[in-house]
């Protein structure tokens, strides 16, 4: 292969192996907190956040985000989630996702491995 087309086959893979990253926010819970399983006032609750416990938001709307948590994902109104640091956290969060898929995460519908520390 001459070098022209090794580097463009090089630039392809990295575009494809990149494509499904995200990088998630976290963000913690300001009061006791619904999740839905749709992002609709009236949709059914499928679990609670307790005050101050950290998601990982996957993306946001204007009125929802849908946030990744211990039990059931799912959505919760943006208004009730804190996404600064705060009384929360004493430490800083860095993470980052690979995969995703659904919902505003691009990749292949393979689920999503994430690394924080």
């Amino acid at each position: 292969m001459n070098k022209t087309l090794k580097i463009t086959a090089l630039a392809i893979t990295l575009v494809l192996a990149t494509a499904g990253s995200s990088f998630a926010a976290t963000a913690w819970a300001d009061g006791k907190t619904k999740v839905k399983d749709e992002p609709k006032k009236w949709a059914d609750t499928i679990d609670y956040l307790h005050d101050g416990e950290k998601v990982y938001v996957e993306w946001c709307g204007k009125h929802w985000c849908f946030v990744e948590k211990k039990g059931p994902d799912g959505y919760v109104r943006k208004a009730d989630l804190d996404f600064k640091k705060s009384k929360w956290d004493d430490d800083a969060d860095v993470e980052i996702c690979i995969g995703g898929g659904g919902f505003g995460g691009g990749g292949f519908g393979f689920g999503s491995l994430c690394i924080s520390d």
